[in-house]
């Protein structure tokens, strides 16, 4: 039997099979110029679902409970992990992007970047209201309350928050930032991890390292504090 346009013939005049052949090879043998070839067909084992059915009368017999709930109980998580996860997606949706905070004057419409970083710790996440100054070499932007007017959640634990400031003009190199917080809330302690300040018009960056508490609670007690840019053994360090 050979396969010609799509079709099978039975020339065993024309096609024979060789000595060669074994498990792996088909060795044919022929009279006519054309290119042959051989290959087996599997046909797929017919699934009997009288004997499924019959199967699900004496699982308990054969044992094949618990691997039946096993699975049942998979596809019941499936859907309830599917919306844990989708819920997870959206909140994490809403914290991207920085937050646009109001300027004090009315021609400020040169932008500086801030992200504060929270640290991993247990508590770390502050419910305070925190604020900042930036300090450079000319001058410094005035004081700004960090806060969102849609009201997401800031400064939690292992977040990442960043602010976009507009100030009249550049204030030079960034030489300290400023933060405190106001102590309100239910657990106004709050570990930060690091600053990152970033001149969005010249996209010059500077890393101010933390790593401490501001809470009354904890360490010296301090909830307002000065940092300075890394030096380069810091960020070696780092």
């Amino acid at each position: 039997m050979i396969r010609i346009d799509n079709s099978y013939i039975n020339h065993s005049h024309i096609l024979q099979v060789g000595n060669q052949t074994n498990t792996r090879q088909t060795h044919c043998r022929c009279t006519h110029l054309t290119s042959f070839g051989g290959a087996f067909e599997v046909a797929p084992n017919p699934i009997d679902f009288s004997a499924v059915l019959k199967g699900f009368s004496n699982m308990f017999d054969t044992g094949n409970v618990a691997v039946l709930f096993t699975i049942m109980t998979i596809f019941l998580l499936y859907p309830l992990l599917l919306a844990w996860a989708r819920r997870a997606d959206n909140r994490d949706l809403v914290q991207l992007g920085p937050i646009k905070l109001p300027s004090t004057t009315s021609d400020a419409r040169y932008r500086y970047q801030i992200t504060f970083v929270t640290g991993k710790q247990g508590g770390s996440g502050t419910t305070a209201q925190v604020s900042c100054t930036v300090v450079g070499t000319g001058k410094d932007s005035g004081a700004f309350v960090l806060n969102d007017s849609e009201e997401r959640p800031l400064f939690q634990k292992r977040s990442t928050n960043s602010f976009i400031l507009s100030v009249p003009g550049p204030i030079g190199a960034i030489t300290a930032l400023k933060i405190w917080h106001d102590n309100y809330g239910t657990d106004p302690s709050w570990y930060l991890k690091q600053v990152v300040v970033l001149d969005c018009q010249t996209d010059e960056k500077w890393l101010l390292l933390c790593e401490r508490w501001l809470a009354v609670d904890k360490e010296d007690g301090e909830i307002s504090l000065v940092l300075t840019p890394a030096s380069m053994n810091e960020l070696t360090r780092f």
